[in-house]
């Protein structure tokens, strides 16, 4: 994978996870704080999964358990972060992260 497509996928993810975390916890969180969360969750995470995950295992491996440790990790540190409860993050998380997943290669498609 070269930097371009990395950052092209990074960019399709944030544009799309955002908001969909926005608009499901913007009662339970400042704006800035949201946007902060949302943006550093999943710049942490894409990362390992499109460099470690993919070099370790098949595309089939990190769709059954890169993602679900994707999400994981996302809810404990957008929870942390707004320090809300994990049951009200983990719905929201993976809502976003759905989202992406499948409109994302849509749109590369």
């Amino acid at each position: 994978m070269n930097p371009a497509e990395f950052i092209t996928a990074w960019l399709i993810t944030l544009v799309l996870e955002v908001p969909v975390l926005v608009l499901l916890l913007q009662q339970h969180a400042p704006l800035q704080k949201l946007v902060f969360a949302s943006i550093c969750a999943s710049s942490l995470t894409l990362p390992w999964l499109w460099f470690v995950a993919d070099y370790w295992w098949t595309y089939r491996q990190v769709l059954t358990f890169g993602e679900p440790l994707v999400v994981g990790l996302e809810t404990g540190l957008v929870s942390s972060w707004l320090s809300s409860r994990v049951r009200l993050i983990l719905p929201a998380v993976l809502i976003a992260n759905l989202t992406s997943l499948m409109l994302g290669f849509w749109i590369i498609s």
